[in-house]
């Protein structure tokens, strides 16, 4: 077992809809995610039911070669999503377990203001004040939330 695993392993986390999840399940799945580049066994056959305009766009990607069949593609978008997800998982632990490693929605504001160039970013007094205004409201805003209320701030400081 990874190291990255063994933090997975003594925790447990909440889905999104508020179910709790085991950590020995989310190990299993972290794991059966991390096999699949070691898996050379000829794939088996599934009968996968796609909406009408799935299918039409993954023939049109075939035809652009995009990729070489629409089971191909999709195949490579399962499992690229099941990595997300086992990434998620697998951070998501990691914070319950060790809060004080999870950034403050000021800071990745900060970091996604920056990466477009935006003045913003250098004002990290004005976007944590944002969040804890925010805050008191009871939720954890989003970082597009806090991004908003600090520019409200800023503006009305500058009048």
């Amino acid at each position: 077992m990874t190291a990255a695993s063994e933090i997975v392993v003594r925790f447990r986390t909440t889905t999104a809809d508020g179910c709790a999840m085991e950590s020995s399940a989310v190990t299993t799945f972290v794991e059966a995610v991390r096999a699949i580049d070691d898996d050379a066994r000829p794939g088996t056959s599934t009968s996968v039911r796609r909406r009408p305009a799935v299918s039409e766009a993954l023939s049109l990607a075939v035809e652009l070669g995009v990729g070489d069949s629409a089971n191909a593609l999709n195949e490579e978008a399962l499992i690229n999503h099941l990595r997300r997800v086992a990434h998620r998982l697998a951070v998501e632990l990691h914070y319950q377990h060790y809060p004080e490693d999870r950034p403050s929605r000021a800071e990745v504001a900060s970091v996604q203001l920056r990466r477009h160039g935006d003045a913003l970013a250098d004002r990290a007094e004005l976007l944590d004040r944002a969040e804890q205004l925010l805050q008191a409201t009871g939720d954890r805003p989003t970082t597009d939330e806090v991004i908003a209320a600090a520019r409200v701030l800023a503006a009305t400081d500058a009048a």
